[in-house]
């Protein structure tokens, strides 16, 4: 009985993760020590087929300069979804979507994830025409030997970087 909930558990699992960690993206980028927060570290196309549920926008991982609670800068990642019509004021309004977490294994970074924590939440800004950009926080990712466990509430500055 106990295997068959953790089989029925690992299912729905890969199911919100996804299988396919990107490690290479998710490595500290090297440009990372020279940058300050706000800058974009990394930038990577996701590609639309292996997205759940998701359509209308282009979606790229992101990498990016932000700060822990002490000031001191770390990196984070991300990702924003960019409606395919550009408005005729020729840019998009943006909102930042703060998300709850799922957990603590870097593959549980929101970025990494199929539906991109979706749940009809900002995809239905995005069919509105708002680009929408979303913080995995500081942990589950980027990768790094020093990672600190997740932060819980999230602080605001990796949601405004």
């Amino acid at each position: 009985m106990c295997y068959q909930i953790l089989q029925t558990t690992n299912a729905l699992d890969l199911a919100d993760v996804g299988s396919d960690f990107d490690f290479d993206f998710y490595q500290v980028a090297d440009n990372f020590t020279t940058s300050k927060p706000g800058d974009l570290l990394k930038l990577k196309p996701v590609d639309p087929t292996t997205l759940k549920d998701i359509s209308g926008v282009s979606v790229y991982r992101i990498q990016y300069v932000s700060e822990d609670l002490n000031g001191t800068y770390v990196p984070a990642t991300g990702f924003i979804a960019l409606p395919y019509s550009l408005p005729d004021t020729g840019a998009f309004p943006l909102v930042a979507y703060a998300h709850g977490t799922i957990g603590t294994y870097h593959g549980c970074a929101v970025s990494n994830g199929p539906d991109l924590y979706d749940y009809n939440s900002w995809t239905l800004l995005s069919e509105r025409g708002y680009a929408v950009v979303a913080t995995d926080y500081v942990c589950p990712s980027p990768i790094s030997s020093s990672s600190p466990p997740p932060l819980s509430p999230p602080p605001s500055p990796q949601v405004t970087n």
